[in-house]
């Protein structure tokens, strides 16, 4: 039986008892048991109805089921027990980066539409609440996103209206005053089924092992359907998200070394951060959607977002050494104050028409669509009060702050909007594509497809004091980048299918030449060959592939001209480096079912990148990751309790950091703080144990405990050449859980 995306099995009893509800939807996947991790179907990667051994990528799916298991609140939480997925939190502990394939995963979409690259991440607005599950495509995925890197991108799917009554609250506590509630209530509005709804929300209030940093975040998502006729459906729906963040810092800036040289050891808990540090943000996603199905097998779908983020009145306070400090933990120490005032605005839109097609006595699949996103971020006028903080936009040195005594103690100076803007970024992109599915024979298809994209962005500027318009700087545009897709499947027999495939993507580039011409986009390749199973009826999926991700065209600092040399425009020249990064490596992933009660996912990824030279790049990127996840209902007597575990292992890393500068190197350099070059930082490898039971009391309410970092184990979240050390990775901690089903 086939339904629409985030289709629940008691939707697809409905739908046998209503025909029209499948012929309404124009993208269709096999529904998915409630309990399993199995999603034998996907339209990431080409926007066609293909189950995971058909498409010619690899692709990992986690369930509904899965999230609900492990207790995966943000999508953040998903994407970090994902296969080939690494956590990078080198820059931010609240707003960690993703990497695959030895590159950011910068590639972002909602229920298949594109957002801005970097503008909405997944840990500003992806609560799990409102989301069915998350589809992933490593590699290249330039035919539906046009811009990225050749990464991976990150299909979110939202959750869908229901023709019957299905609601949940779940309630629960953890480690560090966690506390949650979350619902989900969704049905027919009408006694038809003809017009349903769905409204799921959730409210976090947490603290965190690390000093005075807590959250408190609250998301409201719901969503209408309407079935216009039996063959068209109106989809409408908003999703909101509120969060507070107290303690904040960008990095947790922790020395690595005492002057000395001697390694510093703060406790897992220590943060710089002052307690009145805060981040607050705001986020609304109104979106609103049209399908169609057409008689003779095709289907037509338009989806238009509006999206907006607030960060009003973000105001980080920490403090920071100034140089490395003494064993008793004497400073000087910089007292950094942070403000800023920001508004984004960003529209998506997104058609397409798929359907099949007769030529030479065989039938083919044809989709063709068009898609854009439109993003204004804007900088609001702020300032400090000088009668607070008189130095303003420089570094106050403090040496009354000391390592070992810091409390969060930092001043909270006045800060104010001067009422104007700073600046105004416009990013603008559009492109159409097509692509089609080829049966050659009845075991050989060939997937042929591009995509023709325009980029273009610029910066209005005005005077923070009169909010009179300045002038454009920093335009730019791409016009009609073409990426090309293809893919070959062949299967071997009912369970095997090998496959190969090419895709690419570009991202445009800010840096010029010397003669102040704009470098051309960089290109990012991804070529890949596999194999993929599907057993037990479908209900098991295996994948191996192996790939190689490639950077051409990367701009790099000109080295033919004198230091500090600037265009006549004024810029910092810059050249293209021809064949660039070069990442390869292979992948093995399964998922599903082996028993009805029985669930499990892994997935096991090397990967080793090389620049253009042939040496080993992104070392602070682990060569091998792997994860597993497993649940198992007990028979008999016991049947009511399942238990299950996950484990998070990745190989040992490093970088090449800085080091104390021996005394008499630093009395002729006093404000050099690093020597770079004179020490290898290292992460072991590390591997986290996870656990989680439920207990079913009756049919309607359960029981659940999670445990994360079992072992209590000791590790860095990631690692860096600068001498602040991000900070120590989450300790042993726990969530216990009711669930109530009706």
């Amino acid at each position: 039986m086939l339904l629409s995306l985030g289709a629940t099995s008691a939707q697809a009893e409905d739908a046998a008892d209503a025909d029209q509800v499948k012929n309404l939807q124009q993208v269709q996947v096999t529904a998915e048991s409630l309990d399993s991790y199995a999603a034998p179907a996907t339209v990431s990667a080409t926007r066609m109805v293909l189950t995971q051994r058909e498409t010619p990528q690899s692709v990992t799916v986690i369930t509904r089921q899965q999230i609900e298991d492990f207790g995966y609140v943000t999508i953040a939480d998903v994407l970090q027990n994902t296969t080939g997925i690494f956590v990078n939190n080198l820059s931010s502990l609240e707003r960690p980066s993703f990497m695959a394939r030895g590159l950011d995963v910068n590639n972002i979409q909602v229920d298949g539409v594109q957002q801005f690259p970097g503008g909405r991440r997944p840990d500003v607005g992806g609560d799990s609440v409102a989301y069915e599950r998350v589809e992933l495509v490593r590699g290249a995925n330039g035919l539906m996103t046009g811009t990225g890197e050749p990464s991976a991108t990150v299909n979110m799917i939202r959750k869908r209206a229901t023709r019957r009554h299905e609601a949940y609250v779940n309630a629960s506590v953890g480690r560090w005053n966690n506390y949650r509630i979350e619902g989900d209530v969704s049905g027919p509005l009408l006694a038809d089924g003809r017009v349903r709804g769905r409204v799921a929300a959730a409210y976090t209030d947490r603290e965190s092992f690390i000093d005075y940093y807590s959250t408190e975040k609250k998301t409201l998502y719901g969503t209408l359907e309407a079935d216009l006729s039996d063959n068209t459906l109106l989809r409408i729906g908003l999703e909101t998200t509120s969060t507070d963040q107290g303690g904040v810092i960008n990095t947790n800036n922790v020395s690595y070394w005492y002057s000395d040289g001697s390694r510093i050891n703060p406790p897992r808990s220590f943060s710089t951060a002052a307690k009145s540090s805060a981040w607050p943000l705001e986020e609304r996603t109104y979106f609103a959607g049209l399908d169609h199905s057409f008689a003779n097998g095709w289907h037509l779908s338009a989806i238009a977002t509006h999206n907006t983020i607030d960060m009003q009145g973000g105001q980080l306070y920490f403090m920071m050494p100034w140089d490395y400090p003494d064993r008793d933990g004497g400073g000087p120490y910089t007292d950094s104050a942070v403000i800023s005032w920001s508004a984004d605005k960003q529209n998506t839109f997104d058609a397409f028409a798929e359907g099949p097609f007769r030529l030479f006595g065989r039938e083919h699949q044809l989709v063709f669509g068009y898609n854009s996103f439109s993003r204004t971020r804007t900088t609001l006028g702020t300032d400090f009060d000088p009668a607070t903080r008189p130095l303003r936009g420089e570094e106050v040195v403090l040496d009354a702050y000391n390592l070992w005594t810091w409390r969060g103690q930092a001043p909270r100076y006045t800060a104010y909007r001067t009422g104007h803007r700073d600046n105004a970024v416009h990013t603008d992109q559009g492109g159409g594509y097509l692509a089609v599915r080829l049966n050659l024979a009845d075991p050989l298809k060939l997937l042929l497809g591009a995509r023709v994209s325009n980029w273009k962005t610029w910066t209005r500027n005005f005077d923070r004091a009169t909010g009179a318009f300045s002038g454009i700087s920093d335009g730019y545009r791409v016009d009609d980048e073409i990426t090309p897709y293809a893919g070959l499947v062949y299967d071997l027999n009912s369970t095997y299918s090998l496959y190969a495939s090419y895709a690419d993507v570009f991202l445009p580039q800010e840096q010029y030449d010397r003669n102040d011409r704009m470098i051309e986009p960089m290109i990012g390749k991804n070529y890949e060959i596999g194999a993929k199973a599907e057993y037990l009826d479908g209900r098991l999926n295996a994948s191996f592939a192996y790939f190689e991700s490639v950077q051409d065209n990367l701009a790099i600092a000109d080295p033919n001209v004198p230091p500090n040399y600037l265009t006549p425009g004024g810029r910092s020249p810059y050249v293209s480096s021809g064949k660039g990064n070069r990442t390869k490596g292979a992948e093995f992933e399964f998922s599903g079912q082996l028993a009805p009660d029985w669930n499990l996912y892994g997935g096991f990824t090397h990967a080793i990148t090389r620049n253009g030279a042939g040496q080993r790049i992104n070392t602070y990127i682990p060569k091998n990751l792997l994860r597993l996840s497993t649940t198992y209902r007990l028979p008999g007597a016991w049947r009511r309790l399942t238990v299950g575990g996950g484990l998070q292992w990745q190989s040992a890393y490093h970088t090449v950091a800085g080091y104390p500068l021996s005394p008499e190197r630093s009395a002729q350099a006093p404000y050099e703080l690093l020597h770079v070059g004179t020490h290898v930082r290292r992460q072991s490898a590390v591997g986290l144990v996870n656990a989680m039971a439920r207990y079913e009391i009756n049919d309607r309410l359960s029981l659940s405990l999670n445990v994360n970092n079992l072992f209590d184990k000791y590790y860095y979240n990631s690692i860096s050449e600068y001498d602040g050390s991000v900070g120590w990775g989450e300790p042993r901690n726990w969530v216990a859980s009711a669930r109530y089903r009706w």
